[in-house]
């Protein structure tokens, strides 16, 4: 199995990415790696990336942060990730929960969908209380290489 990178655009709302993150620490059995982009930080929100980088390390969760000085936007800061990324991505939001599954995890069972001719895997927040949040979707290394 190969790490998928999970890319987290980040523009304040520190209370919902602190959610979204647990929610992957604890609820995650895939192999990930994840990419924070931050657009935009005041000094206090650098000081707290660059306290959950600590966290993370403690927890041996493979992440970068990456500060960009303006605002940027969710588009750019997902191109941008992806220019960094290896393997096959998944785009999510800092909104986004992922949820704790009976039998495999939420990453396992995005990653088995992906079949030969599949562009993208997109979860979306259907009401079923398996995604709270918007939205993630996982792309194949082959369709971001095209």
């Amino acid at each position: 199995m190969n790490p998928i990178t999970i890319i987290l655009p980040v523009y304040r709302g520190k209370e919902m990415t602190e959610k979204c993150l647990e929610s992957i620490f604890k609820n995650t059995k895939y192999p990930y790696k994840i990419i924070i982009i931050a657009d935009n930080t005041n000094k206090f929100e650098r000081d707290n990336l660059i306290m959950w980088q600590y966290l993370f390390e403690d927890i041996n969760v493979n992440i970068d942060i990456l500060l960009r000085k303006q605002r940027e936007g969710v588009i750019s800061a997902y191109n941008f990730g992806l220019k960094l990324s290896k393997g096959d991505v998944l785009l999510t939001q800092n909104d986004v929960e992922f949820p704790q599954l009976e039998g495999d995890c939420w990453l396992t069972r995005l990653t088995k969908e992906v079949k030969e001719d599949t562009g993208a895997v997109v979860c979306a927040n259907s009401g079923n209380n398996h995604f709270l949040g918007t939205w993630c979707c996982l792309i194949p290394r082959k369709i971001i290489n095209k």
